[in-house]
């Protein structure tokens, strides 16, 4: 019964903070996310959910601590991505118009961004269970509730 309970928790964090970390990764129509409107949204999301918890001080420092280290990684990715966008537009650019683009070059243009998205997956889940250990047993239960709700995976 645990695990069914937790396991909405999970996915649902899970996807919050790989939506997060994702906005690193990718530009909107060469639009820049808005990355202060996301901050104060998923800050007050976290800060709703950990109200109706009933969340000690401790949790709350320790769940906002998290949350800042996940926002300083998403600003250093985006900075990243920035960098590397226009070198890889370029080398993908440079071979789609060669006469025989090389099959196996874009195919590893591919397999890194597939790796590196998975990287983020992985801290995605780490995060998540750090969250997860900072929460009551009777927390995890009730978020996991209602997040089940909210997702109609009752």
């Amino acid at each position: 019964m645990k695990i069914k309970t937790t396991k909405p928790l999970l996915v649902a964090i899970g996807a919050t903070l790989l939506l997060s970390l994702s906005l690193a990764a990718c530009h909107r129509h060469r639009q820049e996310p808005d990355l202060e409107r996301g901050k104060r949204f998923l800050t007050w999301l976290i800060d709703d959910h950990l109200e109706e918890l009933k969340a000690t001080e401790d949790q709350q420092r320790q769940i906002h601590a998290i949350r800042d280290r996940v926002f300083v990684r998403v600003e250093e990715q985006m900075v990243q991505h920035k960098r590397e966008r226009a070198v890889k537009v370029l080398a993908i650019l440079v071979e789609v118009k060669k006469d025989q683009p090389d099959p196996d070059k874009l195919h590893r243009m591919v397999d890194e961004g597939l790796k590196r998205h998975g990287e983020l997956a992985h801290e995605a889940v780490d995060t998540l269970l750090e969250v997860h250990a900072v929460l009551t047993p009777d927390q995890r239960r009730q978020l996991g509730e209602k997040l089940a709700e909210r997702l109609g995976a009752k």
